[in-house]
């Protein structure tokens, strides 16, 4: 053998030897001792003997201080002493040592090893419970009650319903915070957030709470509602700005005030109706006369007006709208019968038919007959109808006429085939029942130029 080949056995024997000294060393030191890498409840205790691990830990303990912290800047902490705090050993961590297999290790320079629970901590709650009715932030004169989320009043600026949003306040809930304090202590935690913890009383409704957002959103829409009224050269807005005085609500149920509907369209009823009202008539002449009687004009049929402005008020809609009515009239702008209207002067006993601003027809005709009180009643009225071949009936009398135009209930407009003359005085002993006689041809022209709602005026000028 050579001596290069002796040293390197030598070398290789030496090694061997070392080795199985380390390894018989390491067998015994961790007999008694823990392995590398391990923790007990997540602190590092390798390589420590029974005793010094017990120490040890003793000693994290008798150090401890958990950190809390809340709202508002809210924070404090809790020491080890505050508390009583200590282990309570039951021989764990001997049985730990006991259990391992100490010719293992080497396997263990790499591994790790988590223990959990090997010791009991515990501490004296009468001293947590004065501790924490220690902190301001818990009496009564420092926690602030949260405040639920809520809608507000109705903003003429942002013309709807403003969400006020929800308050959480500083309302610590004792119980819970003891709670969470004890659990942090026993597991040695460093930091708790109260907040996080939900320690916190909170809102009983919040800003997302479904049911008051969507009472909200119903609120919002009824007063989006935009209607715009034309009557001529008057213009009537019902918006948000009127409508939230119509709304009520109980709890999440939205209630619109019917009533207030209904009046809010009386009022405009009342303040552009024009029929059974007093009319200023300028006659053929020039002559300006007051007409009280008649029903001629704009009649809106209210409770139908009520009900559809409603539901465009539900559905909050926008619209330019024109009223549910009885009846309608030419115009809205004075005067309501327009210009084109059949003037009826009973005086004197002579019809003018206007079309456009201009007289394009005028007759005489034979009225109601003033001696046996069937006079012919003045006012305006408009053209209920027209109808051809019609034979008028009544009490003794039955009078087919080709062409009926009736204005005020029986009475209207129509040929006469049986009289030779017409006008001047014969209306006081021989006129009609009340309608108004004209000629055939007269009737006919007047049948062809005018149309239901067509306004008839008649009056009893001064003949003097």
């Amino acid at each position: 053998m050579s001596k290069k080949t002796k040293i390197i056995a030598a070398c290789t024997g030496g090694c061997v030897v070392l080795l199985l000294l380390i390894y018989g060393i390491g067998i015994i030191y961790f007999s008694n001792h823990l392995f590398f890498r391990t923790t007990v409840n997540g602190i590092n205790c390798s390589m420590l003997s029974v005793d010094e691990t017990i120490a040890y830990l003793d000693e994290k303990v008798a150090e401890y201080t958990l950190y809390i912290t809340g709202r508002n800047n809210f924070s404090e902490e809790i020491k080890s002493q505050d508390v009583g705090l200590q282990i309570v050993w039951d021989n764990e961590i001997e049985n730990v040592v006991e259990r391992q297999n100490s010719y293992e290790w080497p396997l263990h320079l790499l591994r790790e090893t988590k223990y959990e629970y090997v010791y009991t901590i515990v501490l004296d709650e009468e001293m947590l419970t004065a501790k924490i009715k220690s902190w301001e932030e818990i009496q009564d004169k420092k926690r602030r009650m949260p405040k639920n989320a809520k809608i507000g009043a109705y903003s003429e600026i942002e013309k709807q319903y403003i969400l006020e949003p929800a308050e959480q306040g500083s309302y610590l809930i004792e119980k819970n915070v003891y709670q969470v304090v004890k659990e942090a202590i026993l597991c040695l935690k460093s930091e708790l957030d109260l907040e996080e913890e939900q320690c916190y009383l909170k809102p009983r409704i919040g800003d997302e709470d479904e049911k008051l957002i969507k009472t909200l959103n119903e609120m919002n829409r009824y007063v989006s509602t935009e209607i715009t009224y034309g009557f001529g050269e008057n213009v009537e807005i019902l918006n948000g700005d009127i409508i939230h005085t119509w709304i009520s609500r109980d709890n999440y149920v939205v209630k619109i005030d019917e009533e207030a509907v209904t009046n809010y369209v009386k009022e405009l009823s009342r303040k552009y109706d024009t029929a059974y009202r007093r009319h200023d008539f300028v006659t053929v002449n020039g002559e300006t006369i007051t007409i009280n009687q008649g029903h001629y004009g704009w009649w809106m049929n209210r409770t139908a007006e009520a009900s559809e402005l409603l539901e465009q008020i539900k559905a909050g809609n926008k619209s330019v709208r024109k009223a549910v009515y009885f009846q309608e009239a030419a115009s809205f702008d004075a005067p309501d019968y327009g210009n084109s209207y059949v003037e009826i002067d009973l005086a004197k006993q002579h019809l003018y038919l206007w079309i456009d601003g201009k007289v394009v027809l005028e007759s005489d005709f034979v009225s109601g007959n003033l001696a046996n009180g069937n006079a012919t009643p003045e006012g305006i009225y408009p053209i209920t109808y027209k109808e051809r071949n019609v034979t008028l009936r009544g009490t003794g009398y039955a009078s087919p006429v080709s062409y009926w135009m009736p204005f005020n209930g029986g009475i209207g407009m129509h040929d006469a085939s049986w009289r030779k003359s017409f006008g001047g005085d014969i209306y006081k002993t021989n006129g009609s029942h009340g309608c108004i006689n004209l000629p055939l041809e007269i009737a006919q022209q007047i049948y062809e130029q005018v149309y239901t709602g067509m306004a008839v005026i008649c009056y009893y000028s001064n003949c003097d």
